[in-house]
């Protein structure tokens, strides 16, 4: 037995160095390796030589890597498996033996690594690593790059205000206007009481360009003046007070009256909304229309498609100056939502519903339509709101297919069309079931208008079948379905909502409401 869990190990140890280029048994490690050894007893062994540049001291690195520790009965046991990790060399970021192994490596290298103790958790027990623990680290870099900006022998500039900035590289002369959206490049950092950078944000972590627009009040005071004074393409560094950053408060890593500094390179200065033009406009009413930048020759957005777009919500405070006060861009994360659905952003189904994928347009809305769904204030006292709509893809919505099997027609009415007849014992009155579903309609044109679905509430409903506490047709439609099944219903009027229907819900009088039932299960009989 003993033996067949030191070939297990030995296998797996391998199956994880191979993503590395190489195989390596860590089963016995000191038996099977000529480590080289440093002065501080770190230990390693290059696997394969990179050609990048060599790692120093404030480099960020990003890698893969691998983790593991010795047990108590000297098994290897893993820290972290084929995971993705980034840290800044010599900032007290990680343990001592991370920043003098990587200090050994250049970009593209990838290593095996001994760190003894001592520049470990030496005598201290960390999650499952036992005191005095051996650890092993397998690494493969990717990148690296610097973190800040060197600042030797450049100017700073002394601000009224009490901000300072380093000019690092001059840019192409444009600045950027009060209200325009800038987008840059950015580390901020604060130094710690023992005289270490620590980075609270940075863009060059996840590859983002971060967005905002200028002079409005949504950024940093000193950030706001820093960024105004730049030219697009400039690289700086802002040493900003508190009294123009966050004052007195804690923020994250942040201590009280922190001064911060943060490197900036000024990507772009542009105006921050699209513009509406004259062609090309669908009006809705005297105050509300829809203003193409791009229209194309493509199937319009309906109630049967899933919508990702973009989108600015903003009011104008005077001519020509438009406020942003809500923004997809800055997240990073388009919108995802379905028209009719009541999620996401309802007022813009009005334009949604006049679209088609790959094109951008304004909505112009009366600000009521959309002080029900913000708590802004302003825009109890402005009369219009502008939404900048950028389509970014359309998809149907997964309703169920249907294998061809007959429609059954009920002696009540009610008609349904098996899909998958499950297993096990059927559904009775009485029983408890769970279901997943997709409650629509069909305007006069076939187009299907959903309802209601259990996918966008992110949870199934649960039903006493035969309790009552549903519509007629559903509870006689779930009867005879088995585990695992799945059923199209189409139910008359008199056996859902009756003849007036649901209008508020878009299920019109007199029309048959269909319902599909997918992945049944009976939970207790």
């Amino acid at each position: 037995m003993l033996r067949l869990r030191k070939i297990i190990m030995s296998k797996l140890i391998g199956v994880i160095l191979l993503a590395f280029c190489t195989f390596v048994s860590f089963a016995q490690p000191k038996l099977n390796y000529r480590f080289k050894k440093t002065n501080t007893g770190l230990q390693y062994k290059i696997i394969k030589k990179g050609k990048g540049r060599k790692v120093q001291s404030s480099l960020r690195c990003f890698f893969d890597y691998s983790y593991f520790h010795k047990s108590d009965t000297g098994k290897i046991k893993t820290i972290v498996e084929y995971a993705y990790k980034d840290f800044i060399i010599g900032q007290e970021e990680v343990l001592k033996g991370w920043d003098e192994a990587f200090l050994l490596l250049r970009e593209g290298d990838s290593a095996i690594f001994s760190i003894p103790p001592s520049l470990a958790y030496g005598n201290k027990k960390v999650g499952t690593i036992l005191p005095n623990s051996t650890l092993f680290l397998i690494v493969r870099l990717k990148k690296v790059q610097d973190a800040f900006f060197n600042h030797t022998g450049k100017d700073t500039i002394t601000f009224s205000s009490g901000l300072k900035k380093i000019l690092v590289e001059k840019g192409i002369g444009i600045k950027p206007s009060n209200f325009n959206e800038v987008r840059m490049r950015f580390t901020g950092y604060a130094y710690s009481t023992t005289g270490f950078k620590r980075v609270f944000q940075s863009s060059y972590t996840n590859s983002a360009e971060a967005v905002f627009q200028l002079g409005t009040g949504r950024m940093l005071r000193g950030m706001d003046e820093g960024v105004a004074s730049m030219e697009v393409g400039e690289k700086a560094t802002l040493i900003i007070p508190p009294q123009l950053g966050f004052g007195s408060q804690q923020v994250g890593l942040l201590l009280p009256n922190s001064i911060i500094y943060i490197d900036i390179e000024l990507v772009s200065s542009n105006f921050p909304v699209f513009q509406p033009q004259q062609k090309n406009i669908h009006y809705f009413s005297d105050s509300s229309f829809l203003s193409f930048l791009n229209k194309k020759d493509t199937t319009r957005i309906s109630y049967e498609d899933i919508v990702s777009f973009n989108y600015k919500i903003y009011y104008f405070i005077e001519e020509g100056k438009p406020l942003v006060f809500d923004n997809s861009y800055e997240r990073l994360q388009p919108v995802v939502q379905r028209p009719g659905s009541g999620l996401g952003l309802p007022f813009a189904d009005l334009g949604l519903l006049q679209m088609g994928s790959g094109e951008k347009s304004v909505l112009k809305l009366p600000s009521k339509e959309v002080s029900k769904y913000s708590n802004n204030p302003k825009l109890l006292t402005t009369p219009f709101v502008f939404i900048d709509l950028d389509i970014v893809k359309v998809e149907k919505y997964p309703f169920m297919k249907l294998t061809g099997s007959d429609t059954v027609l009920k002696y009540s009415g009610l008609k349904y069309i098996n899909n998958l007849i499950g297993s096990g014992d059927s559904v009775k009155r009485g029983d408890v079931v769970t279901v997943f579903y997709t409650v629509y309609c069909l305007n006069d044109s076939g187009v299907r208008r959903v309802l209601d679905c259990s996918y966008e509430k992110g949870k199934v409903m649960e039903i006493i079948v035969g309790s009552g506490n549903n519509i007629p047709g559903v509870e006689e439609g779930l009867l005879g379905m088995r585990n695992g099944g799945s059923r199209r219903l189409i139910i008359p009027p008199y056996l859902g909502y009756g003849d007036n229907g649901l209008q508020e819900n878009g299920l019109p009088p007199k029309t048959d409401l269909i319902f599909d039932i997918e992945s049944i299960q009976i939970l207790k009989k």
